[in-house]
């Protein structure tokens, strides 16, 4: 890994190691500013094969140099094939920079499956910064219907079940003067209960294995929420990072320009005292001079 900064025509954009569905112009527009400011962005990205250097991140950036009229740009130059450099994009972005969109990450799994099918996709998941449900879905469209039917009839179920202890009980009204009930007739409270009752009772009882469906079901859509929250804690926090070293940059830059002033200041000072110490060396020359052709003539 190498610091150089590159001409920017000898930099290739056209590799195919563009991840993100297109460039920002927002973002364009504010890293110019920034580096018309004099602030230093972190360096782009490129492999080189030997013959080309291919962009692998950094393209936002590629373009405001670009738009200052920058000749070159400071990049951490790898060495490697245009392989390496779309797998190198397609991982890019994932903790800084510009917030992927939803088709950004689409587009950067879709170029994994494609480079690299045999991967699994929880490792291309890994690799892109998405959950492995986002790949399973992108790899097999069916797989995608299939979670869409999941969480529609899982919604539905939480949408219409009622509990039978939620149930409000049926209203008993009461019959004046009724009769007592014949020492020979069993009463309600202790009659057996009836095949009917039994088979209702029966039927509202969850049965094991739609429980263990809802289970299956909850577990994965934790699963997938906890992934893209865990991603999007990661650029929140790369963002924040971000914002804050181009801060503490500028502060830097702007602490080292008045050093910089001071040195001036302090170096022209230095060489007004050196002249003023040659003309009263000068002088003190002439003097002794004379005096010596003084004492010579006495």
């Amino acid at each position: 890994m190498t610091i150089k900064h590159l001409p920017i025509g000898d930099i290739s954009i056209d590799g195919g190691t563009q991840a993100r569905v297109e460039i920002n112009a927002a973002t364009v527009d504010e890293y110019a500013e920034a580096l018309t400011e004099g602030e230093a962005l972190p360096p782009a990205i490129v492999i080189f094969d030997g013959a080309k250097h291919y962009l692998a991140d950094g393209f936002h950036r590629y373009h405001a140099y670009r738009k200052i009229g920058a000749r070159t740009i400071e990049c951490e130059v790898r060495t490697g094939t245009l392989r390496d450099a779309r797998f190198c994009a397609y991982g890019a972005n994932k903790t800084h920079g510009l917030r992927r969109t939803n088709e950004d990450k689409r587009k950067a799994v879709a170029g994994m499956l494609a480079d690299f099918a045999d991967w699994s996709d929880r490792a291309i998941a890994k690799h892109v910064g998405v959950s492995h449900p986002f790949v399973a879905a992108i790899r097999n469209p069916e797989t995608k219907d299939r979670q869409a039917q999941a969480r529609d009839a899982s919604a539905a179920k939480t949408a219409t079940k009622v509990k039978p202890a939620q149930q409000a009980p049926e209203p008993v009204s009461a019959v004046p003067d009724a009769p007592a009930p014949a020492a020979n007739v069993e009463s309600d409270s202790t009659r057996e209960p009836t095949e009917t009752t039994s088979k209702v009772e029966s039927d509202s009882t969850p049965k094991g294995d739609q429980q263990a469906g809802r289970i299956a079901e909850l577990e994965q859509l934790a699963a997938e929420l906890l992934a893209d929250n865990t991603s999007m804690a990661a650029v929140f926090e790369a963002d924040d990072k971000l914002a804050t070293a181009l801060a503490e940059n500028k502060r830097l830059r702007l602490e080292i320009g008045g050093l910089r002033e001071r040195v001036n200041g302090l170096m022209g000072e230095k060489n007004t005292a050196i002249r003023l110490m040659k003309g009263w060396k000068s002088k003190a020359e002439k003097f002794e001079k004379a005096l010596q052709a003084a004492g010579v003539a006495a």
